[in-house]
């Protein structure tokens, strides 16, 4: 794309304008350079990309962490989700404003250092956690607030060390061992339509937790007509509760890559995309060094291991701090330049993908997961789980147990038996799924993980006998008021009605005629949401009222009267 201007001695002279998508990294170069984003700014970059100013301040405002006005030169955000919650996070909060001498969201006086609330920064093993401009710091106690607050005061730079999890890796799939480009090199000596066989007879699905087959997915994506195609890599992980996907980032970065170029070989596709949430800004160098290891190898770039005309490289995009990105068609708004509003569908991004090209956007456990079955076999993948959910699934357990990590377990795995492995003692509830997840009691600690039963995208939270489950529904519900896009009316105003709820049922100031509005409005937002941020968001709270009625108590009637659909 490019303008034409007239220059000296009235020739005309052609300037390249940068395309749409450039916008976020431009925005991201100007908030790292000089901590925010002016007018001027969004002006002259507005100018560059020949789009209305009005367009670069909408997408500026609704990432959280690009800011239009001016903070401090270093900005603490502590980690309020509710593994931190559990483990403390408002006295990390209270330590800092007292180290600080101001209060949360405020700035130093100095212009330092500005504190602020946040939610997952993939850090719940660690919990309390907080992230110190780009670094991500664990089990935060009130001596490490001071020697934070030490460092910013004397000017020294602030280095962490953060201990591992002293899990070993182990398991059936993912954790198991496989040679360098054992995978790729089995896709390219297959054939891409083999290649597609195989994943197809996998049954393999998406790892975030939609689980649909990636199989079909590559398919659609490999058959759509078109001269240009992409994959994407969705390393958006934000889901509350949630790290494996960092834990695999840090530690077998090589698999996830080598799990897109076998999509780009299957599907037909040259580039791909690794989008990275904001708060793992600090892994960047990591994933470059790897990148580069893969180029010299010749897996990436061109004519990748001596193959004509098989062409792929991947890069780098980070997201700003906005969790409903995790959801595809957001997730290339995002890739695009825009605000990570979902879209529509139809279309479906294996159609109409990023750019208006076909894409495919997958989970990076799912890559990891390729890769392996590439290697070994469809057969010997589905011998792992149960019929309907074949393989193994990465779980990141947090909360009130002894050995809190990332665990690879098979599906059909019961939560009993996870919380016997994670040390877990004396629970009331386990929370599967995250924030958009349901609320499990003891008496159903027999079922099983898998899309027949207990589906997840991989967050286990475990909470103790002692525990107010309303607190955790609360806790949810403040998330997705915080994080939903605004795009739609169910979710938009849906998620306040339900935080209002759960405080009237607190104090037990809910009727029952109230509690079955809100059931009512579950329903509405189940079907009528955009995504699945709208979809789930009263899930939690439905199933804490549910499984849980000895903990609140409604102004008349009987809890009896009250009718669940599941």
């Amino acid at each position: 794309m490019a303008k034409k201007i007239e220059g000296k001695n009235g020739q005309t002279i052609i300037v390249p304008v940068e395309k749409r998508s450039a916008l976020l990294p431009m925005l991201q170069k100007v908030q790292e350079k000089k901590g925010y984003i002016s007018d001027k700014d969004m002006q002259e970059i507005a100018d560059r990309l020949r789009i209305h100013p009005v367009e670069v301040y909408s997408v500026v405002t609704f990432y959280s962490f690009l800011n239009a006005e001016k903070k401090g030169k270093h900005i603490i955000r502590v980690s309020n989700c509710m593994p931190n919650e559990l483990a403390g996070s408002h006295r990390i909060i209270n330590a800092f404003e007292k180290a600080l001498k101001i209060k949360c969201s405020e700035t130093t006086k100095d212009g330092k250092v500005t504190l602020e609330m946040t939610g997952c920064i993939g850090m719940c093993d660690k919990a309390p956690a907080v992230m110190v401009d780009d670094l991500l710091v664990g089990n935060v106690t009130p001596k490490t607030v001071s020697e934070i607050v030490k460092c910013f005061k004397s000017g020294k730079k602030l280095e962490v060390k953060n201990t591992s999890d002293k899990i070993k890796r182990d398991g059936p799939i993912v954790f198991s061992p496989i040679g360098p480009y054992e995978g790729l090199k089995k896709a390219v000596e297959l054939g891409r339509s083999e290649v597609l066989d195989v994943v197809r007879g996998s049954n393999l699905k998406g790892r975030g937790g939609a689980g649909f087959p990636v199989g079909v997915k590559w398919n659609l994506t490999a058959t759509a007509s078109s001269d240009k195609k992409f994959v994407v890599c969705n390393a958006d992980e934000g889901e509350p509760g949630t790290f494996k996907d960092k834990v695999l980032l840090e530690e077998y970065l090589p698999l996830v890559l080598e799990g897109m170029v076998i999509a780009g070989f299957a599907v037909g596709s040259d580039t791909g995309f690794l989008y990275l949430r904001g708060e793992y800004k600090c892994m960047v160098p990591h994933i470059e060094k790897t990148l580069a290891k893969f180029r010299s190898a010749g897996m990436l770039g061109r004519n990748i291991m001596g193959r004509d005309g098989f062409n792929f490289d991947i890069n780098i995009r980070m997201g700003s701090g906005a969790y409903v990105c995790g959801e595809e068609t957001a997730l290339i708004e995002s890739l695009e330049g825009n605000r990570g509003e979902p879209r529509n569908k139809p279309p479906f991004p294996v159609n109409t993908g990023y750019t208006g090209y076909p894409t495919t956007v997958n989970n990076v456990e799912t890559f990891a997961s390729v890769v392996h079955i590439m290697a070994k076999g469809a057969d010997w993948f589905k011998k792992t789980g149960t019929e309907k959910s074949s393989g193994s699934k990465l779980i990141s357990v947090s909360g009130d147990c002894g050995k809190p990590g990332v665990y690879e377990v098979p599906f059909g795995t019961s939560i009993a038996e996870i919380l016997k492995l994670t040390g877990a003692k004396n629970v009331k509830a386990v929370q599967v799924g995250g924030a958009a997840g349901s609320c499990v009691p003891k008496k159903d600690f027999n079922k099983k993980l898998g899309y027949e039963d207990l589906s997840t995208g991989g967050s286990i939270m475990i909470f103790g006998a002692k525990r107010k489950m309303l607190d955790a529904a609360e806790n949810f519900l403040r998330f997705f008021k915080e994080e939903s896009c605004g795009q739609c009316t169910p979710c938009r105003q849906g998620v306040p009605v339900f935080l209002e709820g759960v405080k009237a049922v607190k104090k037990g100031e809910c009727s029952a005629s109230y509690m079955k509005d809100l059931m009512s409005l579950s329903e509405t937002m189940q079907v009528a949401s955009k995504c699945g941020l709208g979809q789930a968001a009263s899930t939690a709270f439905m199933s804490i009222i549910k499984n849980f009625p000895n903990e609140y108590k409604l102004s008349n009637k009987s809890k009896k009267e009250m009718k669940f659909n599941g």
